[in-house]
């Protein structure tokens, strides 16, 4: 998995039409239920590493 931190301005959505729009995206949640509640940012800057497990450090050592 990846770990990432996007900063920049943000904005709830409020607008109908736009949350309309925002609930047809391929979006998902990672806590269970739905979520109806949409947050946009405008990224100026992203920064992100990859997560590995140390199963996954083991294995590219042993190859």
């Amino acid at each position: 998995g990846w770990s990432v931190t996007a900063i920049g301005p943000a904005r709830a959505a409020h607008e109908p039409h736009e949350i309309q729009h925002l609930s047809t995206l391929p979006l998902h949640t990672w806590a269970p239920d739905s979520r109806d509640h949409y947050i946009l940012v405008r990224a100026e800057h992203i920064t992100g590493r990859r997560l590995t497990s140390q199963d996954d450090e083991h294995d590219k050592r042993e190859a």
